[in-house]
């Protein structure tokens, strides 16, 4: 059985968040034999649905830039744009275009594809498709979770009954010609047993400087050192250094070092690190390169301050100062700070690509055994197999064409020249563990992330899909702020969104299908086409941008008809349609898909709706939503309640500090509904008192 997230989790520990996950499957329940592609099966279905898509939120999905839009930049990357190209470049991003001098806009087939695809991998207990693409990294030096202590004994080591000393050391980047082509010299000891000392920012101004190399914030410097007790440490203190400016009189620790200006935040940073010069006598230590690039993990683990700060490639200069970690012999990571950031010990980098999974459950991922979702959209695997590299998907999804009859009543700020600037969107963070990943307490002692042991302690939380908060307008998109996106400009982004209630006409081709391949695409699109549910697509969904409606209309096409007749009444014969009651086969298809499901999962339940792990699925759907505040991501600095945690002396509350847990959807439901109708009874299904059912 699966690990399971806490059905409760307290008032005091709940977070909140404009995404929830449907937890992953017990079972996989795999795919009916695949037919062969060579001819029409006379047992399966062939034909196609025609769908009518309407907006019911503002819609905008991002499509690459023209080539035209593209030379105006020579193709440069983001980082070597100048502030004003950035900009410009922000601007030249629209919806995609069927023809740009009509200005209807089209959505792409490959973005409703995606969509589908999600939906038909959850309700099919397919397994979960991509997880993740590269590799976490965390500090957690003041962490007050299970993290912190992690991080903590991870960098430190005992020497006695109450004092600790650092674990990492420090060095400088070398070039060489070998493997990554970087290495790294160890650096000589200032004192005995320390090779970098703390330095207060107020001694800095003392030190007479010269250059070191062509390194940017590096200084060689003469200083004496002398030890202190830092910092507490389970009841002791780790042991550290302390640099300090020759002092008039003579010293007996006097010696050379290269002063690391780190930067940080004005006004608030007190200390910097002075590191030994390089030790020539020692050991390079090699960067590696292959099969997982470390080089490639530091670039990406890079923020936006610390290439501001150093460049765009980091510390990745000849005679760079670094700090560095060894684990067992072998060079766990780098950095330009003393307490950098470190890769998690079980890395998700790779977590779908075969053979090692990491934090998914024990079912078989790398067997090769298919799933409903493989068979019916097809796949190529990222690694080679010996078996089922690759095959060929049988439904083909058109572009989406817009049925407006003017250009100028689909745009929600009037016409396609103006756009609009939403609230910050960020990409995802998975680093936040307590929203990430099972959680069987709310402690904040007793919180697993990556360091646990994957699929025994944890497991990722499953498919991750956002709230709807129903018919938004304008207003609640965009920022009111014109002084906020100035201040942070390369966080903003500008869009020309659709509005609410504009239709679009798309196709879905199928071949071959079973009955309970169609049956799983008929699903979804009841649901599409329930009043009380929503699906999702495009940017902005934290937002609520993105709610769609989707009716369709099932055709099927006899192909032995089309080939024995040549004409049919007055054009010419397809086999679409021919003396067949549709509404009879959607309705068994239907239901041969859902009794295929229930059997192999062993559920307990009649209707597929009423299994608890569908109920979710439901309730993120459901288009009444929740709540704002319920529905709302937390702020590092929020200013107003009601907050997580309460409002500090500087009127202010650090809403993650404490990292508090992710309830699952059925719970967030639950307590919106109750602020939402004070006293009402809960509905059973969805968290909406029209429940969705199957037509009969």
């Amino acid at each position: 059985m699966n690990l399971k997230h806490l059905e409760n989790v307290p008032d005091n520990r709940r977070a909140v968040a404009p995404y929830n996950f449907v937890e992953l499957p017990e079972k996989i329940v795999p795919a009916e034999p695949i037919p062969t592609h060579n001819c029409y099966h006379d047992n399966r279905h062939t034909g196609k649905i025609k769908c009518t898509l309407t907006t019911s939120s503002p819609l905008y999905i991002r499509c690459g830039m023209s080539s035209t839009d593209f030379a105006k930049f020579d193709g440069k990357l983001d980082e070597d744009l100048t502030d004003e190209e950035k900009n410009q470049k922000r601007k030249t991003f629209a919806p995609f275009f069927e023809n740009p001098a009509n200005q209807y806009p089209t959505i792409p087939g490959s973005s409703l594809r995606g969509m589908l695809r999600t939906l038909v991998e959850i309700i099919s207990y397919s397994k979960i498709d991509k997880v993740a693409d590269k590799q976490l990294i965390y500090r957690a030096f003041a962490d007050t979770t299970s993290l912190g202590e992690f991080y903590r004994d991870r960098l430190l080591q005992q020497e006695g009954e109450r004092q600790y000393s650092f674990l990492m050391q420090a060095g400088y980047l070398i070039k060489t010609q070998q493997g990554s082509g970087w290495a790294i010299q160890p650096a000589k000891n200032l004192v005995e047993g320390a090779s970098f000392a703390k330095i207060d920012i107020s001694q800095i101004k003392n030190l007479v400087k010269s250059r070191w190399y062509d390194i940017k914030h590096a200084s060689k410097v003469n200083i004496h050192v002398e030890l202190m007790t830092w910092h507490p440490h389970k009841g002791g203190f780790i042991e550290l250094y302390y640099a300090k400016a020759i002092p008039p009189s003579g010293s007996n620790s006097r010696c050379q070092g290269v002063l690391v200006e780190t930067g940080g935040m004005p006004g608030k940073k007190k200390m910097e690190c002075v590191i030994g010069l390089p030790d020539d006598q020692a050991t390079l230590i090699s960067i590696p390169d292959n099969p997982d690039s470390m080089i490639q993990d530091y670039q990406e683990q890079l923020t936006k301050e610390q290439k501001k700060l150093l460049g765009k490639d980091g510390v990745l200069k000849h005679m760079h100062p670094v700090f560095y970690l060894i684990e067992e012999g072998k060079l766990v990571f780098f950095g330009h700070t003393m307490m950098f950031r470190l890769p998690y010990k079980e890395s998700i980098k790779k977590f779908i690509p075969e053979p090692n999974y990491k934090f998914l459950p024990d079912y078989p991922y790398n067997a090769p055994t298919l799933d409903i979702t493989e068979a019916i959209f097809g796949f190529v695997r990222d690694t080679k197999q010996k078996e089922n590299q690759t095959q060929a998907g049988r439904v083909f999804i058109s572009d989406a064409k817009c049925q407006s009859s003017s250009a100028g009543d689909i745009w929600l700020k009037g016409d396609i020249t103006n756009s609009i600037t939403p609230k910050i969107l960020a990409s995802p963070n998975p680093t936040t563990f307590q929203h990430y990943l099972v959680q069987n307490s709310a402690v904040e002692s007793e919180l697993k992330h990556y360091e646990n042991q994957p699929n025994n302690e944890t497991v990722i939380r499953g498919h991750k899909l956002y709230w709807h908060k129903g018919s938004v307008e304008q207003s609640q998109i965009e920022e009111s702020s014109s002084n906020k996106i100035e201040e942070k400009r390369s966080q903003y982004t500008d869009i020309k969104p659709i509005k609410k209630d504009v239709s679009f006409e798309f196709t879905i081709g199928f071949e071959n299908l079973s009955e309970v391949e169609l049956g799983a695409f008929l699903w979804v699109l009841d649901i599409a086409a329930d009043k009380n549910y929503r699906l999702s697509l495009g940017m902005g969904k934290p937002l609520g941008m993105g709610a769609i409606q989707i009716i369709s209309e099932l055709s099927l096409s006899i192909r032995h008809h089309r080939y024995i007749h040549l004409f049919q009444e007055c054009g010419w014969e397809t086999g679409d349609n021919f003396k067949v009651d549709t509404n009879e086969i959607k309705k068994n298809c239907l239901q041969k898909f859902e009794d295929y499901v229930l059997k192999h999962t062993e559920a307990q339940s009649k209707y597929l709706k009423d299994v608890p792990r569908i109920k979710s699925l439901l309730t993120m759907l459901c288009w009444t939503g929740v709540v704002e505040n319920s529905s709302r991501y937390m702020e590092i600095e929020r200013k107003q309640q009601p907050c997580i945690g309460n409002l500090g002396k500087n009127g202010k509350a650090n809403e993650y500090k404490t990292r508090p847990v992710l309830p699952t959807p059925s719970q967030v439901m639950k307590d919106a509904q109750k602020k939402k109708y004070p006293g009402s009874p809960q509905s059973s299904a969805g968290g909406n008192s029209a429940a969705w059912q199957r037509p009969k």
